[in-house]
């Protein structure tokens, strides 16, 4: 999803220029994932379901301190995720799962620290009225509209060329004529690192049309994550 969104539809034509949360599992919290991500348009969600320990945490200290915005959702307070709180800029609340009481006491205690209260899954008017009353100052649900699926054509990739191009970029030393070699043997891949170079991300000027000035651009660290993810 992370790699469709990103490289076939953009993330400029799914969001319209606005902040997208995206969903990030532990093993692409911990492998840099973010670093593919504008820090000005995204999000970083840490699932209920992400064991947090100590690589996680630092990860997390480290993404804020390079000023990426952190979300915790469907939070339970008392759960483990607690202890990555001095590092989040969202808490997401789930509704259906949460009294009115409960998300009030929530509200009160989490919002003179300087976060921002989500509430998830809001499907009446009167839900809508509520979670503003309490301190809920952004709110999706069904009440507002139902998800649409978008869909782009995308080229068929090769795990083989994937494998070929983690193995070279994992040389001591290699050079931007080797990889660019093994990307052009793959459509997929000289089409992805040329999306990912001409995305609004970058804001490059004028369309970059070669795979050499491409990698160079891009460098090799942000090629690497892209094929590992």
């Amino acid at each position: 999803m992370l790699a469709d969104a990103l490289l076939n539809l953009g993330l400029e034509n799914l969001t319209d220029g606005r902040v997208v949360f995206i969903n990030l599992t532990r093993e692409l919290l911990l492998a840099g994932a973010a670093d593919l991500l504008p820090r000005h348009a995204a999000v970083l969600e840490i699932r209920e379901d992400v064991p947090v320990d100590r690589e996680v945490i630092e990860t997390c200290r480290q993404l804020r301190a390079r000023n990426y915005a952190l979300a915790l959702d469907d939070f339970e307070p008392g759960s483990p995720v607690e202890t990555l709180m001095p590092y989040v800029q969202y808490v997401k609340v789930d509704v259906l799962a949460t009294t009115a009481a409960q998300r009030a006491a929530l509200a009160r205690r989490l919002t003179p620290l300087g976060i921002k209260l989500v509430a998830e899954k809001v499907e009446t008017e009167a839900k809508v009225a509520e979670v503003k009353q309490a301190g809920y100052g952004l709110l999706q649900g069904y009440f507002f509209c139902r998800p649409s699926t978008l869909s782009a054509g995308s080229i068929p990739a090769s795990k083989l060329s994937y494998i070929r191009i983690l193995a070279a970029l994992n040389k001591p030393a290699i050079s931007v004529s080797e990889v660019e070699d093994v990307i052009k043997r793959d459509a997929s891949l000289g089409y992805r690192v040329l999306r990912s170079i001409n995305s609004a991300a970058f804001g490059v000027r004028q369309e970059i049309h070669s795979v050499r000035q491409a990698l160079v651009m891009l460098g090799m660290g942000r090629i690497k994550q892209w094929a590992s993810v």
